[in-house]
């Protein structure tokens, strides 16, 4: 696939078009509900407004449930030398690293990991969402 300025505008408007749906999932896990805005005052009824913040609570619970333990590594073909290296390379990390990864896809439905080589040349991982990321895939 060849890369062109047409392309790259086409896949920066994708990523504003889909960055202000998934707004409004960030928006509910923030708690900021729609009715505490777009709510019609009417002297008829009674005005209150109660929110309990399910969105909030799924995604933690779920997210607890899933990464209460730590993540360990076991290696199928008895290589204690590869699991030791990942131990290793992985073992400087912050632990909530995973946990805000899965996070992230629980809140979007999706999110990303961008691994990288920082200046010292240790390996690096930093999570990215669908606000702030697009990906284009050209199936090779």
């Amino acid at each position: 696939m060849k890369v062109t300025e047409e392309l790259i505008w086409l896949c920066l408007n994708e990523l504003a078009t889909q960055a202000a749906r998934k707004q409004k999932y960030k928006d509910y896990y923030d708690g900021n509900h729609a009715i505490l805005k777009d709510y019609a005052m009417q002297d008829s009824r009674s005005n209150r407004k109660l929110i309990f913040n399910f969105p909030r609570k799924f995604v933690d619970n779920e997210t607890g449930y899933l990464l209460g333990k730590p993540v360990n590594f076991i290696s199928k073909s008895d290589n204690q030398g590869a699991v030791d290296c990942i131990d290793t390379n992985l073992s400087y990390w912050d632990k909530g690293h995973n946990i805000n990864l899965r996070k992230q896809s629980e809140i979007f439905g999706e999110s990303y990991e961008l691994q990288y080589i920082n200046s010292d040349g240790e390996f690096c991982a930093t999570v990215l969402t669908p606000l702030n990321c697009y990906c284009l895939v050209d199936g090779t």
